[in-house]
């Protein structure tokens, strides 16, 4: 996806709207302002920032100190379109490009993927030493490869990730993981379907040229709709066992 100027403006102009991704910065801003009760001063950095819609989103809610970067041109011209903080960079090299800074916050949403299993784990490492004492990863990754489909080829999944392998990661970056959360839970069989679909299609050569994301506004009932699903997910079901991502939240130790 990183190379996908398309893909890239899709995002762009759906991210503040589409349910999926306000149900995703709903929960980080859960997490920031329930869970930790951080002051709206705390250091942020988004990695892998996109086209910025979770600083945009953070912003809203009263966060006033919150930088970003994205290996993808593309989503830094989107991100300094709307004047905020965003940079080029790779998550691989993270602790070289913010060496001597510490953060509250390093959020990291839908990025792991691009990373090769010996990549993650140094990416884990780094993260965890650009943490303040208390300081906390959270993290969105697409787990369980029932949800595979042409998604996946367009946004550049190499892998969808256990939340066992996301545990174990931060786990061995030494962090303790707070939360780690599946969703969504009432979509989930919607989304299988139609994911399967895909897979078929692909598997008998039905598949397009050119792949594309399931990103895309629908109607706007309809956007509500998901959107309220997901919020009573989130009421209903404290432990769901199936869903399309991973939700998760660890916290570096006080010494």
């Amino acid at each position: 996806m990183i190379n996908s100027t398309a893909e890239y403006e899709k995002m762009y102009a759906v991210e503040g709207r589409h349910w999926w991704y306000s149900n995703l910065h709903r929960l980080t801003l859960e997490a920031l302002t329930k869970d930790m009760q951080l002051p709206f001063d705390a250091d942020i950095l988004d990695a892998g920032c996109g086209t910025g819609g979770m600083i945009l989103a953070l912003q809203a809610a009263g966060f006033t100190n919150i930088e970003g970067f994205d290996l993808s041109d593309d989503a830094v011209r989107f991100c300094q379109q709307n004047g905020l903080k965003a940079c080029k960079g790779d998550l691989r090299l993270i602790g070289t490009q913010y060496q001597g800074r510490l953060f509250d916050v390093v959020i990291s949403h839908d990025n792991l993927y691009f990373l090769t299993p010996p990549d993650q784990q140094r990416y884990f490492a780094e993260v965890a030493l650009l943490l303040k004492p208390r300081g906390h990863l959270i993290m969105n990754a697409p787990i369980n490869p029932a949800f595979a489909g042409t998604h996946d080829l367009a946004v550049g999944i190499r892998e969808r990730l256990s939340p066992e392998q996301l545990i174990s990661l931060s786990v061995g970056a030494g962090l303790r993981v707070k939360r780690c959360w599946v969703w969504p839970f009432v979509l989930s069989s919607a989304i299988w379907l139609v994911r399967s679909t895909q897979r078929l299609k692909m598997r008998f050569g039905a598949s397009q040229q050119s792949p594309e994301s399931d990103v895309s506004l629908p109607p706007l009932w309809i956007n509500r709709a998901l959107l309220m699903v997901c919020r009573l997910d989130a009421r209903m079901f404290t432990r769901p066992w199936w869903g399309s991502s991973c939700f998760l939240v660890a916290e570096k130790s006080e010494h």
